[in-house]
């Protein structure tokens, strides 16, 4: 866009444009670098102990093996969208003028922790909603999110296919999430101009603009994202999966005298609907 643009204008203008662009570039660069990498693991120390703050503030039944599967998610969702976001603000750094790769990077991760979420959200609902209609147990059984045991009490064993499957759903979702984003961020391209004049604020010191982007933007939001992500990701309790395992047909099949309590652990815990089977 920058080169398209600047044949269209005279000489000296499109070597003053060029080399505006040339000098953005050079001031933040975001591709390597130790200070770059130390930036990121501590990001994601930061973002992992304040899930397990959430953890210790729950009055669940999660335990702490199923915090860090469900937490695993994010990590590897996190190393992901890190990968792509960088590539494509690298990539993209030249295409409008006076928008270096610090502001596309930015526009990035707050697309990702706010309209990313939502849509995240709202695909893994609308999933599971599709899949629940289908009456299929052992799908539902595979796919149900933060669901990684088979059995109940001593006979309860851990299923790596699981958690497997699941990971894959939601990076399914989180890569159709991402490529519409970028497609917006494309469409939109005001969203890019808007974070890079808030920017220019920092071009005086690369470092601090460095830091700004790479830590203080990333942890503020990230940190949004993970806690509510997780909010989600984790296996929803008992009452509230019984919409999904049909309450009105499990009752009315259960033995007569039962209360809820053993409704609720027959209908999530066991393998039918219908109560004893």
């Amino acid at each position: 866009a920058v080169r398209t643009l600047g044949w269209s204008l005279g000489p000296r203008a499109r070597g003053q444009l060029m080399s505006g662009a040339m000098a953005h570039e050079e001031q933040c660069s975001l591709m390597g670098g130790i200070f770059v990498l130390f930036m990121q693991v501590g990001l994601g120390f930061t973002c992992f102990m304040v899930l397990v703050w959430k953890k210790l503030l729950e009055n669940g039944q999660r335990t702490w093996l199923e915090l860090l599967l469900d937490t695993s998610k994010q990590l590897i969702q996190a190393g992901w969208l890190n990968m792509a976001n960088m590539i494509f603000a690298t990539l993209s750094a030249s295409e409008l003028p006076g928008v270096d790769a610090c502001a596309w990077y930015s526009a990035n991760i707050w697309m990702d922790s706010t309209v990313g979420v939502m849509m995240e959200w709202g695909m893994l609902a609308g999933f599971s909603t599709l899949l629940a209609l289908t009456r299929h147990r052992e799908a539902i059984e595979l796919l149900e999110t933060g669901s990684y045991w088979s059995g109940t009490g001593s006979d309860r064993s851990f299923r790596k296919e699981n958690y497997l499957c699941q990971l894959l759903l939601w990076l399914t979702i989180v890569t159709t999430t991402k490529i519409s984003l970028l497609a917006l961020l494309h469409v939109l391209p005001y969203i890019a101009f808007a974070v890079s004049g808030l920017l220019t604020l920092l071009d005086a010191d690369r470092r601090v603009k460095l830091f700004v982007v790479m830590v203080v933007l990333p942890m503020t939001f990230s940190i949004f994202q993970f806690v509510i992500t997780d909010s989600f990701l984790q296996r929803r309790p008992a009452h509230a999966r019984l919409g999904q395992l049909d309450f009105e047909a499990a009752q009315l099949r259960c033995v007569p005298g039962e209360d809820e309590k053993e409704i609720v652990q027959k209908a999530s815990g066991g393998a039918c609907l219908i109560c004893g089977v």
